[in-house]
């Protein structure tokens, strides 16, 4: 076994590799807590249980491949219904081998909308959670929005940027769900550096269903979260979390990370991102917009372009800040402080500084060019500034 930090249940290899590692090795062990030992036994069962289907079905020929998985598994059932008897009855596996796909009313075949809703699907799976990277050899994220939408029951979204060449996209999708079902939408947003668009908020605000809030203080608040949860009520939910905002870029051939969750797989994942969603929902930093209101949209329309001076003029130039004098926030400080004591007392030249998108990161950047000055020629080769 390597060297390093582990979080692995002790079966009998390991412990007597373990063993025979005792004389050269500091070894740390922990009892294992009776609160997470369901969700750690459980992950390391499946593992187990996984690694043995895949046996079979390498070793099986083709007619008996399904039929021999499907028993091996009938029979793990079978041994959790003896040891807990008749209170807790775990049903078997049909030898048919087969998988539900969907329930629909007979009753609203004939409305076309909902007879398309019944065919349509997320290309992804409902049960196993996934990565998009962006990469042309995956499904577009964007279709898979849009077969999200025409399949769920709820939409939660948690983004910092709106943009409406983004909202577009999903528009129609949005305008079905929401007009034609009469299913909720929840958004929260913010007006940070005023990049997100009013016309964007606004195509989603006077959706029918729709339910806005928005956050002003963007001195106190900076959400970078970017999250779209799709709530489906039989228990099949799945969540994006990564990088993409609401717009064109992120949703068509922007180098996009975004996680797909599922409540099948991380449940405990899926309580969390709910209940965080709950919290902000109910939280006073978010003020709900009514686009009927027109105090609302003169609000908002000034929010977005007053934060949007901060960056650019009102012709979109970019405005430049020379002769001003900027001083750096306090955990901006910190990381200018750190990077002067690793240069400085420790001789460490080659440094990496990692922030988040938001963080006014070109003002740490531009500290850290303005120090090129005060070095000297033979250091000069170590500072490299990308903002």
């Amino acid at each position: 076994m390597k060297d390093g930090i582990y979080e692995q249940i002790i079966n009998s290899e390991i412990f007597f590799e373990l063993q025979r590692l005792e004389d050269d090795r500091i070894i740390e062990k922990a009892q294992l807590d009776k609160l997470e030992a369901p969700a750690l036994l459980s992950h390391y069962l499946s593992r187990v249980i996984e690694r043995s289907l895949e046996y079979i079905r390498d070793a099986e020929t083709d007619s008996t491949q399904l039929e021999q998985q499907i028993v091996l598994a009938n029979k793990i059932i079978e041994v959790i219904n003896q040891e807990l008897g008749p209170d807790f009855p775990q049903p078997e596996i049909t030898r048919q081998g087969r998988l539900l796909k969907s329930i629909y009313s007979k009753l609203n075949r004939s409305d076309t909308f909902l007879n398309h809703q019944s065919t349509v699907r997320p290309e992804r799976s409902l049960t196993i959670s996934s990565l998009f990277t962006g990469d042309q050899s995956e499904p577009s994220i964007m279709q898979e929005f849009k077969k999200e939408i025409l399949s769920c029951d709820a939409i939660y979204m948690i983004v910092s940027f709106i943009k409406k060449r983004g909202v577009v996209l999903i528009y129609d999708e949005l305008k079905t769900f929401s007009q034609v079902w009469n299913k909720p939408i929840y958004v929260l947003t913010i007006t940070y550096l005023g990049a997100s668009d009013f016309e964007g908020i606004e195509m989603i605000a006077t959706l029918p269903t729709a339910n806005v809030k928005v956050s002003y203080d963007t001195d106190l608040t900076r959400l970078h979260a970017k999250s779209y949860l799709f709530q489906r009520d039989n228990g099949f939910s799945t969540a994006y979390v990564g990088s993409s905002n609401l717009s064109k870029p992120a949703f068509t051939d922007g180098a996009e990370w975004n996680v797909k969750l599922t409540e099948q797989h991380t449940p405990s994942v899926f309580k969390k991102i709910s209940y965080t969603f709950d919290r902000y929902w109910n939280s006073p930093e978010f003020v709900t917009y009514d686009p009927k209101n027109e105090v609302d949209r003169q609000r908002l329309q000034q929010a977005l372009t007053r934060e949007g001076r901060r960056t650019t003029n009102s012709e979109g130039v970019p405005i430049r800040l020379a002769g001003f004098d900027i001083q750096p926030y306090d955990f901006q400080q910190t990381i200018l402080d750190m990077l002067k004591a690793e240069r400085e007392i420790h001789g460490h030249y080659r440094n990496l500084i990692v922030a988040a998108t938001g963080e006014r990161v070109i003002i740490v950047m531009g500290a850290v060019c303005a120090m090129k000055s005060r070095v000297s020629g033979t250091l000069n080769k170590y500072i490299s500034c990308i903002a």
